[in-house]
C-alpha cells in the first residue's frame, strides 16, 4: 500500500467517525513518515511553499499520532505506524463484509479461510522447529576450545544501550573509542539508557543491534531465534518463526531475500515451505534475523544495504533485528539503534 492509498483510506474513515479532517501539514507528514522519512529531512523541504523548523514539524508530528490513536484506538508511534493502521483497515473492512453479508443474507466470507490456513501452518512449524533450529544454531565454538558449547550454557544475559543514550555521544566513532578504551567487554556508562537485551527485542520491531568486536551480538540474534522458538515458554513473546542469515555467506550483489529465507526454512525441516513464504512474509509471520551488516563485502554493500530496506518496507509486518560493528555502521531509516 502506498502512502496515499493509505492516506485516502485513514481520510474516509475519518468522515465515516465524523472527526475534524487532517491539516496541509499533517497529510504531508502522514505520507512523509509512511516512508519512513525523518522530522529532520521533512524540516530540510519547502512544504506547499513554507519553511518549518524540525521542532514544529516534530510538535505537530506528535499531535498527529496521538489523533491517530485515538481514531484507531491504541497507541500508534512514528516509527511502526503502518502496521496498527493497516490491521486497523483490515478490520474495518471485514467489518464491512460483515453487513454487506446481513444485508443480502449472503454468507458471512470475512474471515479469508487463507489467512486462517497461514496462521494454522506458521504455528505447526513454530511447534517443531525448536530441536532443528537448537542443532543448526544453537551451538557456538569458543576460540581455544575443542568442542562446540550449548548457548544456552554459555550466553548471559546483556544489557543494551538504547538509541537516545547512543545519539548522547559525540559521534559513532567516540562511542567505539571509549569501548576499547575500558579493555572489557562493557561500556563503563550509568545504567541509565540501558535495557534488557530480549526486552528490547520484545518491544522493537525493526531493532540494529551495534557494537565493537566480541560484544556478543551473533551470540544475542542466536538467542533471540532460540526463544522464540519455545513459544509462550521462552522470553520473546512474538510468535514468530525465527530464520537466521549470516551475511557473510552472501558474496553476491544482489540477494533473493525471499530465496533465502526459504532455502533456510527447508534446512529446519521445514516442508514446503516455498508454497507458503509469500503469504507468511505479508502476514507478518516471521522473525528475520540478518547477522554481520559490516560482514557484506565492501563492494556489494551499497546495494545489499538499499535491498534490505525495500525488503523490510515490502513485508513490513514482520520483525527484523541487523546486527553491525560501530565501526560500520549505516543507519537503516526504519530501524532502532541500540
Amino acid at each position: 500500500m502506498t502512502a496515499e492509498e493509505a492516506l485516502n483510506i485513514f481520510k474516509e474513515e475519518l468522515q465515516k467517525q465524523e472527526f475534524d479532517g487532517l491539516t496541509g501539514l499533517q497529510e504531508y507528514i502522514f505520507k512523509q513518515s509512511w516512508n519512513h522519512i525523518t522530522y529532520e529531512e521533512m524540516s530540510d523541504k519547502l512544504i506547499y511553499g513554507k519553511e518549518y523548523s524540525r521542532q514544529h514539524i516534530k510538535n505537530k508530528g506528535k499531535e498527529l499520532f496521538d489523533f491517530i490513536s485515538k481514531v484507531v484506538g491504541q497507541k500508534v508511534r512514528k516509527k511502526d505506524f503502518r502496521v496498527p493502521l493497516d490491521n486497523f483497515f483490515k478490520h474495518k473492512n471485514r467489518e464491512k463484509s460483515r453487513e454487506n453479508a446481513i444485508a443480502e443474507n449472503l454468507p458471512d466470507i470475512s474471515t479469508s479461510n487463507t489467512e486462517a490456513e497461514i496462521d494454522v501452518w506458521a504455528k505447526q512449524v513454530l511447534k517443531n522447529l525448536k530441536p532443528f533450529y537448537e542443532r543448526r544454531h544453537g551451538k557456538v565454538k569458543v576460540l581455544g576450545m575443542r568442542e562446540p558449547l550449548e548457548l544456552e550454557s554459555i550466553y548471559t544475559a546483556i544489557q543494551i544501550l538504547d538509541d537516545a543514550a547512543i545519539r548522547s555521544y559525540e559521534s559513532i566513532k567516540e562511542l567505539e573509542r571509549l569501548y576499547r578504551s575500558t579493555n572489557r567487554r562493557s561500556f563503563q556508562v550509568s545504567n541509565q539508557g540501558k535495557r534488557q537485551g530480549i526486552q528490547v527485542a520484545n518491544e522493537e520491531q525493526y531493532l540494529m543491534v551495534l557494537g565493537g568486536p566480541g560484544m556478543g551480538k551473533s551470540i544475542f540474534l542466536r538467542k533471540v531465534g532460540l526463544e522464540a522458538t519455545k513459544g509462550q515458554q521462552g522470553e520473546l513473546k512474538q510468535n514468530c518463526i525465527p530464520v537466521l542469515l549470516e551475511l557473510k555467506k552472501f558474496t553476491s550483489s544482489n540477494l533473493n531475500f525471499k530465496d533465502l529465507i526459504v532455502k533456510e526454512l527447508e534446512i529446519l525441516g521445514v516442508t514446503e515451505a516455498n508454497q507458503w513464504i509469500t503469504e507468511a512474509l505479508e502476514s507478518g509471520k516471521l522473525l528475520i534475523l540478518l547477522d554481520g551488516l559490516d560482514e557484506v563485502p565492501k563492494q556489494n554493500f551499497r546495494n545489499i544495504k538499499t535491498q534490505i530496506k525495500n525488503f523490510v518496507d515490502r513485508y513490513y509486518k514482520n520483525r527484523f533485528i541487523v546486527s553491525c560493528r560501530l565501526a560500520y555502521l549505516h543507519s537503516l531509516q526504519q530501524f532502532t539503534d541500540v
